[in-house]
């Protein structure tokens, strides 16, 4: 079992708790680093209009998990109707990203060389101030959702019939390996992210490709997903749907 491996597979189902500027305390930083007083108002500026929005996406989140969730509950449901769902909320993650990109090089432009270094240093100092406390809660949630494969691995073997459950556990089975090569390539490319994330001079392209890059891998946790529901309805019966179904849909809320 790996045990990062579900974390990253609900962030990339419906997003998660990830800062919406991608440096933590990015408003409140630039207030305290940016010494030009109308300079100030202009980036603070930007950054409000950009949260309003991603604010916007986050009530979309929820509603549009809610109704994944109905849909993964009932068993007659096609994998189409879930993709539909799901492909349209990456089209609404799509334009945020378009507008994240678009605010992050207005603000970038206002900003002096040294007031960036500010910025960036004090973010890493608030970073490394908070490390035990966020490696403690992400490892609770690592647990959590490490506990959830295992409750869905322990309710195929109930609710699948004996002469199936083979093919149940190798559902399980491509599942995990295809999220963990998921989980192997966005490792590899975390620090090209970090860095393209602290670097004042990055493109407009370099920007795009790192955000776009986020729903490919959405994209393919989605598919993979799927193929794991579409795959367990057809080995369950109708009467015990209703336990497999309860297990995945602690993936999308």
């Amino acid at each position: 079992m790996l045990i990062a491996l579900f974390t990253m597979l609900s962030i990339l189902l419906f997003g998660g708790g990830e800062s919406p500027f991608l440096v933590p305390d990015a408003q409140k930083l630039a207030k305290k680093h940016i010494t030009d007083t109308e300079r100030k108002k202009e980036v603070l500026a930007v950054m409000a209009d950009y949260k309003k929005e991603w604010k916007a996406l986050a009530k979309t989140k929820k509603k549009q998990a809610k109704e994944v969730s109905k849909l993964i509950s009932d068993q007659t449901t096609t994998t189409q109707q879930i993709l539909t769902h799901f492909t349209t909320y990456r089209e609404e993650r799509e334009k945020i990203n378009a507008l994240l990109v678009e605010s992050r090089i207005k603000a970038q432009q206002l900003i002096t060389e040294e007031e960036w270094k500010q910025i960036m240093a004090s973010s890493i100092e608030k970073a490394n101030k908070k490390a035990d406390k966020t490696e403690k809660s992400e490892y609770k949630q690592r647990l959590k959702q490490t506990e959830q494969m295992v409750d869905l691995e322990n309710a195929t073997e109930k609710y699948v019939p004996k002469q199936k459950q083979a093919k149940a556990q190798r559902l399980l089975d491509q599942f995990e390996s295809s999220m963990a090569d998921l989980m192997y390539i966005t490792q590899n490319q975390s620090q090209e992210v970090l860095q393209v994330i602290a670097n004042k001079e990055s493109s407009k392209r370099e920007l795009e490709t790192m955000v776009n890059q986020t729903e490919d891998f959405r994209a393919h946790a989605h598919r993979s997903f799927l193929k794991l529901r579409e795959g367990l309805t057809e080995l369950t019966l109708e009467e015990n749907w209703k336990y497999i179904a309860k297990e995945l849909n602690k993936f999308v809320k």
